[in-house]
């Protein structure tokens, strides 16, 4: 991982290379959009970003995964986020909530937060239904399938590790016993970053330079 050094970080979160760059251009990053719950621990805050504590370095859960698993929760969730996001691209959608979103196919506001609605909680099992939705907007079985696969194996996202100072008192248990959630992260928090895909690699190899 780029970065500080591996012992500075108290946290994981996975994301895309999209959320990077944004991180990059405003200094702040994009979180959550709200989802009110009765439950508190089902709620999702304007703003949330939801990380994986480290054994030994946080108290704030129950049960903290060591390094590597923490880790490896943050590079699944990367590759999550990384498929929603450039999904949206492709069909036309903003990525982000704030901004303008070009509607290339026409497609009525409904039908995006439908689908989107899903992206969000993509996983492998649902791919079928993801095809079904690609069939609807005119791809062959073919196209839909090739799509999906491309856009997955392409688009693994990055890995952000974080400093202790993101804990800034914002942080409630997230959907697990071991993920938080936290507000107004900023990219002074970030101490290292592993790139999971080649576009993402190319990126940092630019910063770099």
């Amino acid at each position: 991982m780029q970065g500080v050094g591996e012992d500075s970080i108290v946290a994981y979160h996975g994301t895309s290379l999209q959320v990077l760059r944004r991180i990059i251009e405003t200094g702040e990053q994009p979180g959550a959009v709200e989802v009110p719950h009765q439950n508190v621990q089902a709620m999702v805050r304007e703003g949330d970003i939801f990380m994986f504590p480290i054994k030994d370095r946080t108290d704030i859960v129950d049960d903290p995964l060591v390094q590597m698993e923490a880790l490896e929760e943050a590079m699944d969730y990367a590759g999550i986020n990384a498929f929603c996001h450039r999904v949206c691209e492709r069909l036309g959608w903003s990525v982000f909530s704030d901004g303008h979103e070009p509607s290339p196919l026409g497609h009525e506001l409904s039908l995006k937060y439908f689908a989107m609605d899903f992206l969000e909680g993509y996983n492998f099992r649902r791919i079928p239904k993801f095809i079904k939705f690609l069939l609807q907007r005119g791809y062959d079985f073919d196209q839909a399938a090739r799509f999906v696969n491309r856009v997955a194996d392409e688009n693994q996202g990055v890995v952000l590790g974080y400093s202790k100072e993101v804990l800034n008192g914002t942080e409630l248990i997230g959907h697990t016993s071991v993920d938080i959630r936290v507000q107004g992260v900023t990219i002074d928090h970030i101490v290292g970053v592993q790139a999971l895909d080649k576009k993402s690699s190319l990126f940092l190899e630019g910063l770099a330079t």
